[in-house]
């Protein structure tokens, strides 16, 4: 069963690899993280001129778009690329 949209609620280490696993699986993921996040999401639409809650992200916005699973989790354990 592939191609649902997903919410992803936190932005920690679980939420990131619980994001990662759906998207490997073929699902769009938005990922949410509160309450300070709402301050940064606010500054970004107003940069991008894009309203980020109503449209959503996807891998690629995220900057994690055509990685593997293992770049994918190396990134999510070490931050690194």
């Amino acid at each position: 069963m592939t191609g649902k949209k997903i919410a992803v609620l936190g932005g920690g280490n679980g939420a990131h690899t619980m994001a990662a696993e759906f998207t490997l699986k073929g699902h769009t993921v938005n990922m949410y993280e509160m309450p300070l996040t709402n301050g940064f999401i606010d500054i970004i639409n107003v940069v991008h001129g894009k309203d980020w809650r109503m449209e959503g992200c996807d891998t690629a916005d995220l900057g994690i778009g055509g990685m593997d699973k293992e770049q994918l989790l190396k990134y999510v354990r070490t931050g690194e690329r």
